[in-house]
């Protein structure tokens, strides 16, 4: 950074512009080819010798000192321009579009995978089958908590539709072999949990699952979304 460089260009000013220096005497020099010459020391602090520059020799201690300052100062404010101007490292975006069986893990540490979509025909007495031509799947899940902390499930929301033609998917429920995503998972613990919906035939079997954090530092992150068939 020129900072570092100005920084140690003051010491080495201190010697060269107060050697042999006067306190008063016959200007022999513009104050601007002085303050050149200071400038040049301040590019190349190693080239500054015991002896103070020829363009500065008839001007007062105070003088010197006080175009120093004045160099030193307009230095400093550009190099803090340029610094300002310097953009900042970004990380790259992470990729939130996902097939079925990928992982994607947030930046607190949140592992989420969609493991499978599957088309759903073990209903229960209490379930109700969808309409004739309508598909009835099942989406399963892993959620591992790599964070520092319990995460709740309850700050997750999902959502499917189909990919080929549209269309939300109906949210079901069906008990056979179902695992709602609710509760509270501790940190190192990983879990599993199920979503079951209905596509109107007119969709197709290709839908795309989206998930995202309800939680406030992530509530304006990306959506997750992962395509996939109903297999």
């Amino acid at each position: 950074m020129r900072i570092r460089t100005i920084a140690a260009a003051v010491a080495a000013l201190a010697l060269p512009l107060t050697a042999c220096g006067s306190d008063g005497g016959t200007v022999s020099q513009s104050k601007g080819s002085c303050k050149d010459a200071i400038r040049d020391l301040v590019k190349d602090p190693d080239a500054a010798g015991d002896e103070k520059p020829p363009a500065c020799e008839g001007f007062t201690d105070a003088e010197l000192e006080d175009m120093a300052k004045e160099v030193l100062g307009d230095e400093l404010a550009g190099s803090l321009d340029v610094d300002a101007e310097e953009p900042a490292e970004e990380k790259p975006a992470a990729d939130t579009s996902l097939t079925v069986g990928e992982t994607f893990t947030y930046d607190d540490g949140l592992a989420v995978t969609v493991d499978s979509i599957r088309e759903f025909s073990d209903f229960g007495e209490f379930d109700y089958p969808p309409e004739d031509g309508d598909t009835a799947f099942r989406i399963n899940l892993t959620f591992d908590n790599g964070t520092k902390k319990p995460f709740s499930l309850d700050d997750l929301y999902l959502s499917v539709e189909g990919a080929t033609n549209g269309g939300a998917a109906e949210g079901n429920y069906w008990e056979n072999g179902s695992k709602e995503i609710t509760g509270r998972v501790a940190p190192g613990v990983a879990t599993n949990g199920t979503s079951d919906h209905t596509l109107a035939a007119k969709y197709g079997r290709d839908v795309v699952v989206t998930l995202g954090r309800l939680d406030e530092a992530n509530l304006m992150a990306d959506d997750l979304e992962w395509s996939g068939s109903i297999k």
